[in-house]
């Protein structure tokens, strides 16, 4: 098994037939041996019963229930079989699956341990990242933060991309700068 793709499913229904065929079709053009392990992270609407009927249609699609809010990483990382795995959160990366960062992504990861493209996916090579993602529990930004964190406390190589996040300053910070720029 070439990769994995770890879906963690919010309240997508809308959308979430499509990304799962666009990542399908993707992988399938790249003739990567894969599955796509799509996993219930607190959803409240019909995203997961959708996704088993598509099993038919995309038979690399395994569906798993929930398992607590931000935990769907960590359960589908313990069922992934890929030398690869890539990580997205189909609740917060609102322009659906970035298949054509795809291959930029897979390329990286010829150089490095880890590849974040920041607000978008998480990919990375399966055995080294087990480790950094098993204890990780979260979603969106500060999920990314700390598999970041992590990943460097750990020694993996990391490639990272995408806008950096400004820090929110306190307002003792606000009122420095402003006293500096006056």
């Amino acid at each position: 098994m070439d990769i994995s793709v770890v879906i963690a499913v919010g309240n997508v229904e809308d959308h979430i037939g499509h990304d799962v065929r666009r990542i399908a079709q993707a992988l399938s053009r790249r003739h990567l041996a894969f599955e796509i392990l799509a996993v219930g992270d607190d959803t409240r609407d019909t995203s997961l019963p959708l996704l088993q009927v598509l099993r038919e249609e995309v038979p690399q699609l395994q569906v798993w229930g929930g398992s607590g809010p931000g935990r769907a990483f960590r359960r589908g990382a313990t069922h992934a079989r890929g030398e690869w795995i890539l990580l997205w959160d189909s609740a917060v990366a609102t322009q659906g699956f970035p298949a054509s960062i795809l291959g930029f992504a897979l390329a990286e990861l010829s150089r490095k341990d880890v590849f974040i493209m920041r607000g978008r996916l998480i990919a990375a090579r399966r055995q080294a990242a087990l480790p950094v993602l098993l204890p990780l529990v979260g979603k969106g930004d500060a999920y990314e933060q700390a598999f970041e964190r992590r990943s460097l406390a750990t020694g993996l190589r990391l490639g990272v991309r995408g806008p950096a996040r400004r820090r929110p300053q306190s307002l003792l910070m606000r009122a420095v700068r402003g006293l500096l720029v006056e």
